[in-house]
């Protein structure tokens, strides 16, 4: 998915990974604002919608996983 993403391939991309494709931008926000904390505050603090929303990330992506496999889209 990501080598379609460098090409532009945003279809290709799309159809590798729906649901890392959709949801990329969330997790590099969420990647970006834990690098600024930790630069700001030269110490790790998570905010708890972070963790909220990793946990809800890790569920959905558990589900797709095993219904990707099962029904193959």
């Amino acid at each position: 998915m990501i080598i379609n993403i460098f090409h532009m391939n945003f279809k290709a991309a799309y159809k590798s990974n729906q649901l890392l494709f959709l949801t990329s931008p969330i997790i590099i926000a969420m990647v970006a604002r834990e690098v600024y904390c930790y630069i700001k505050y030269n110490e790790h603090k998570t905010d708890k919608w972070i963790e909220i929303t990793a946990i809800v990330l890790i569920v959905l992506f558990l589900i797709f996983a095993v219904l990707r496999n099962i029904y193959g889209f």
